[in-house]
């Protein structure tokens, strides 16, 4: 008995040495990757923020061209058509809001959500 309740023991710290090492690794690891990151954000924002854009450039058309290169023409069309109703209704929505016509979002929204659905949906091949 008394050895179960040693082995339970022994088993409890173990688990809260493991936590607190992936703890630790994680503090570490975060500092590691963060503090630079801040550090040249404040010395030069105007860089980073080139910095920052470039490698968010670079994943979407990483996986864009993944994207390209595993689908067929018409899924490929039907993806950009998706693509243009989205950032246009968006587009056309952060503009009215801008220009004072905040309640022309609305037919501008339901246009979109119809656009995207004849799109998504009522094209498929059947």
């Amino acid at each position: 008995m008394l050895k179960k309740i040693i082995c339970g023991y022994k088993t409890l710290f173990f688990s809260m040495a493991k936590i607190a090492v992936i703890l630790l690794i994680c503090i570490g690891l975060g500092t590691a990757v963060v503090w630079p990151l801040w550090k040249f954000a404040t010395a030069k924002p105007d860089l980073y923020t080139l910095f920052i854009l470039c490698c968010a450039g670079i994943v979407f058309f990483r996986f864009l061209f993944l994207k390209i290169c595993r689908t067929s023409r018409i899924k490929l069309l039907s993806y950009a058509a998706q693509i243009l109703i989205l950032s246009g209704a968006c587009l056309a929505c952060i503009y009215s809001i801008l220009n004072g016509h905040r309640f022309l979002t609305i037919p501008i929204l339901a246009g979109a959500f119809v656009l995207f659905g004849i799109c998504r949906f009522g094209l498929r091949n059947k």
